[in-house]
């Protein structure tokens, strides 16, 4: 009774106490959302993709965030492991605990004439931490997309030919080595 009496007879103070509390849970609900908006903005963001040079096949692992990323582990499904280059299956456990820049990239060679059936999918699990919070990232690649792929080649002339040149010698390597 008393609390009714006390709001008829003040109803501009209950209205104004009201309003103060309808306020103070707006901002904090806003201050929520900016913090929200500003961390994922600013966060690192480390993917696994195919790169294609050449005719050579590579798995990358990019940073397209804007900070860095610091790794805790990468692993490949048995599909991503055996188009891996001999010499690089465990390339990517040296990476655990390693700092990847904003922009950075890294990547190794895929073989693409291992490429069959199941192996057409890969699928790559990667947990890393920013100095703030963790974040793992689910990929799946469809390599039978890639395999068809051929890339464009520049005609030759005097400014370009040592390019040219270098490129095809380095797919050539790169074709003898995998046999």
């Amino acid at each position: 009774m008393q609390i009714i009496k006390l709001i008829l007879e003040n109803p501009l103070s209950v209205i104004t106490a009201i309003t103060a509390i309808v306020s103070v849970v707006i901002s904090v609900f806003t201050l929520k959302q900016n913090s929200k908006m500003i961390e994922e903005s600013f966060r690192p963001y480390l993917t696994a993709e195919i790169e294609h040079i050449g005719n050579v096949f590579y798995l990358r692992f990019k940073n397209y965030g804007q900070a860095s990323a610091i790794i805790d582990c990468i692993k490949l499904d048995d599909n991503a492991k055996k188009v891996q280059v001999e010499n690089f299956k465990g390339v990517y456990d040296d990476f655990c605990g390693n700092t990847i820049p904003p922009r950075y990239s890294f990547m190794t060679c895929i073989l693409q004439d291992n490429v069959t059936g199941e192996e057409n999918k890969i699928a790559v699990d990667i947990q890393y931490h920013s100095s703030v919070k963790k974040y793992k990232e689910h990929v799946d690649i469809n390599l039978s997309a890639y395999k068809r792929l051929l890339e464009s080649r520049r005609s030759i002339d005097d400014k370009n030919a040592n390019v040219v040149i270098g490129k095809t010698l380095q797919d050539l390597v790169f074709a003898v080595d995998k046999q």
